[in-house]
């Protein structure tokens, strides 16, 4: 596990299999079916709460999840604009 930290939070890059069930689940299943490339989880006061969750996958889509599982910022890359897919052609629902 790779951790930068500050004074006032850390990131770390984790395993899927280390994320919270709820936050695989929604990011497997409302992202259509895009394989992940890395994920992170973001901290503050020193690693005790945790304040959002990085996933980044294969075709260069990243999205940003809130503690609950609610995804609260997409970008999608180039290579992910050319291929057809689009922010709006993502599921939006509850997590």
């Amino acid at each position: 596990m790779a951790l930068t930290s500050t004074m006032y939070g850390e990131s770390d890059v984790v395993a899927v299999s280390e994320l919270p069930e709820h936050i695989r689940n929604a990011a497997t299943q409302n992202f259509g079916g895009r394989k992940i490339a890395t994920a992170h989880v973001d901290t503050s006061f020193f690693g005790m709460i945790v304040d959002k969750y990085r996933i980044s996958y294969t075709d260069g889509y990243k999205v940003e999840l809130d503690p609950s599982g609610k995804w609260t910022k997409i970008d999608a890359s180039a290579s992910a604009s050319k291929s057809g897919s689009s922010a709006e052609n993502i599921k939006k629902g509850d997590f």
